[in-house]
């Protein structure tokens, strides 16, 4: 079957542009993420593509893609972009992939989400836990030990401190861990308080937070 992975729906005039379409056979889109003027597609099987301008171009686990089922995208601070897949995360910067996975210490083998922390961290959420990634290593965190072997989603830093010069204050910060059958994690002065079902939470299961302007968490 063929499948459209990509359609552009123009919001002002509320209409599908059928000339803008990418096609492809058996695989559907997973992920989307604007970059630069650059789209770009993570696929179910078939790798990203990225489009600029009116031309695609296909990036596979043959140009260096950790694995080709792609989950997430994301594009931090300094401009590199973190795509997690179904065996490890990688990191695309400059025409080039370096690829993180179980066997380079990463905690699980499927990457669901990568976000950045206002220290510039880069934190992986996995299906066995979380990884923080500075300065392109891997580095120990009070965390990681506590979410070993439980999937996580995402992660959101609610940052509550005015002194980011100094790596020691990510104790004065607030991260929100969600996870896929364990609830809602909150880590504040390196201890962990749990939210479940229990404690009034809808579902254990969680695949989304946002923070609206008041503050409030959504999921």
């Amino acid at each position: 079957m063929v499948y459209d992975l990509i359609t552009r729906f123009r919001l002002r005039s509320a209409s599908y542009d059928p000339t803008s379409r990418l096609r492809h056979r058996d695989h559907r889109a997973f992920s989307l993420l604007s970059e630069n003027g650059n789209l770009w597609v993570g696929t179910n099987g078939e790798g990203v593509f990225r489009k600029k301008g009116g031309t695609f171009i296909h990036f596979t686990s043959s140009d260096g893609l950790a694995d080709n089922l792609v989950i997430s995208i994301f594009n931090d601070s300094k401009n590199n972009l973190w795509i997690g897949t179904f065996d490890g995360v990688s990191r695309y910067f400059n025409g080039v992939f370096k690829s993180f996975k179980d066997k380079d210490g990463l905690a699980g083998k499927i990457v669901y989400n990568v976000c950045e922390d206002k220290n510039h961290n880069i934190w992986v959420a996995t299906n066995k836990g979380i990884n923080v990634i500075k300065n392109g290593q891997f580095s120990e965190d009070k965390m990681i030990e506590y979410l070993k072997n439980i999937l996580v989603t995402c992660i959101y830093e609610d940052n509550i401190s005015s002194n980011q010069d100094n790596e020691n204050d990510r104790e004065k910060n607030v991260y929100w861990i969600a996870t896929h059958g364990a609830g809602l994690k909150r880590f504040k002065e390196g201890k962990f308080t749990s939210y479940t079902t229990a404690d009034g939470m809808s579902s254990n299961f969680i695949y989304q937070m946002l923070e609206d302007e008041r503050g409030n968490l959504w999921m």
